[in-house]
């Protein structure tokens, strides 16, 4: 929406990427996209996860305002879902991934990511790995 008072109001698409750093922490990069399309996220060196959200923007004399994030996406992570016995499994004869899953042993029940850079991420409901995602998609055009 334009108009002459120089407000305008607009719903932009927002991708979070998060890099992986050498302290372990997540550097996050914010861009705008056109699309939601996960699986046209090409997986560089470091990024370990990325999702989309919507933010409505007002700008007011060329200052832009953002509001509140909206209508949040899955996080999507580069690796394979692995269940806790296979992250155990992993653990005996590794002792980063055993680091790794210490402070995780409260959530029993939880998937886990082992994720392109070899860390153990604790999948959230609805979070899905990007090969899941390209393999629902498949099967879905398949079944067609």
């Amino acid at each position: 929406m334009n108009n002459e008072n120089g407000i305008d109001l607009v719903t932009k698409t927002y991708i979070e990427k998060a890099y992986d750093t050498p302290e372990g922490k997540f550097n996050v990069v914010t861009s705008e996209v056109t699309e939601r399309d996960p699986l046209s996220i090409e997986e560089e060196p470091g990024l370990v996860k990325f999702s989309y959200y919507e933010c409505d923007v007002t700008t007011i004399n060329g200052q832009e305002i953002h509001g509140e994030k909206t209508n949040t996406s899955p996080v999507y992570f580069f690796g394979k879902r692995i269940t806790r016995e296979e992250a155990e499994e992993l653990a005996k004869n590794d002792e980063k991934i055993r680091r790794l899953l210490m402070p995780l042993k409260v959530f029993t029940n939880k998937d886990l990511c082992l994720t392109s850079v070899g860390k153990i991420a604790l999948l959230k409901p609805g979070d899905m790995t990007v090969e899941e995602v390209r393999e629902k998609t498949n099967s879905a055009e398949n079944s067609k």
